[in-house]
């Protein structure tokens, strides 16, 4: 019997990719940690920090749908933070870019002065 299913995934964690590995992105699902998890085929999940995402939507495009089946490295490297920089898990595309490599421009919040304010 295949016990797949009921051995759960695994979040990789800084020690896990200490040796940088190659993984195969199976499906993008919103995760525990508010934030995109990257489902890998070999049952490994990686919450998706902001850095991951940016580098796959340049690589692959904003739909992550079209992440699936796509290879990446996964690393241990640094992201910038407030106060300096801190140790991350994260991702290089492997899989040739599907994108032009352009993120659109943030977008801005529209004002809204149509509420009506009682006094």
């Amino acid at each position: 019997m295949d016990m797949s299913e009921y051995c759960g995934s695994s979040y990789l964690k800084l020690e896990d990719v200490r040796e940088p590995h190659t993984e195969i992105i199976a499906d993008v699902q919103w995760g525990n940690f508010n934030r995109p998890d990257l489902i890998f085929e070999s049952g490994n999940v990686l919450s998706a920090n902001k850095t991951s995402c940016r580098v796959l939507a340049k690589a692959y495009g904003l739909d992550s749908e079209k992440w699936a089946g796509k290879a990446v490295k996964v690393y241990a490297g640094k992201v910038p933070m407030k106060d300096g920089e801190s140790d991350a898990v994260l991702v290089e595309p492997i899989t040739a870019p599907t994108s032009d490599g352009k993120l659109p421009a943030p977008k801005k919040p529209k004002a809204d002065f149509s509420d009506e304010i009682p006094f």
